[in-house]
């Protein structure tokens, strides 16, 4: 597995060594209504994945001094990426329709697609996903997944590493790093995806 790293703009900052810890489940924003203890209904207001990683005890002088210049842009709320695995960054979308109960997926682009890796599956236009292990590929043009899907995708649906974030926005207030005695730093940063 290769190390983390942050892009913003034209630089790419490669993170020293592994994260200490690293978590970015999905999450919903949705309104019950309730009536008489009951959930009448469940309305999703949009699904979006937010992260929290962190590099604990690291002594990475110069690393450490360039998490300034990439907090003078994230800490104004500008886009950046987030690669967990540096080596795994793919990022398409779906060339033509993919039904529930099958397993090919047709892409616009299979450089970077593995046998044996995940890849996440989003539709556009609804919260439906789901995390696939690719059996086979068919270089530029499509893979097999190990399991039928469970959702139908179309043209357009996103395909992508499921920790590769190529938009999101910083949620933190101040600069996410601070220096420990004994001449050690500590990053502990929470992001959300964007999608605009």
């Amino acid at each position: 597995m290769a190390n983390p790293e942050f892009k913003f703009g034209p630089t790419t900052l490669a993170f020293p060594e592994l994260l200490s810890g690293y978590q970015a489940p999905p999450r919903y924003t949705k309104t019950m209504n309730v009536s008489d203890g009951s959930v009448l209904e469940a309305v999703v207001h949009n699904i979006f994945r937010q992260g929290q990683i962190e590099l604990v005890q690291f002594d990475d002088r110069p690393f450490f001094l360039s998490l300034h210049a990439w907090w003078a842009h994230a800490g104004q709320g500008k886009q950046y990426a987030f690669a967990f695995d540096s080596a795994k960054k793919v990022n398409t979308l779906l060339d033509g329709s993919a039904a529930a109960g099958q397993a090919v997926v047709p892409v616009t682009s299979t450089t970077g697609i593995a046998v044996d890796s995940e890849y996440l599956l989003r539709k556009e236009d609804s919260s439906d996903r789901e995390i696939v292990e690719v059996q086979s590929v068919s270089a530029g043009v499509s893979f097999t997944a190990k399991a039928n899907l469970v959702y139908t995708y179309a043209a357009g649906d996103l395909c992508r590493d499921p920790d590769y974030f190529p938009k999101v926005r910083s949620i933190d207030d101040r600069l996410p790093v601070v220096e420990n005695a004994g001449k050690t730093f500590t990053l502990v940063h929470q992001f959300r995806e964007d999608s605009e």
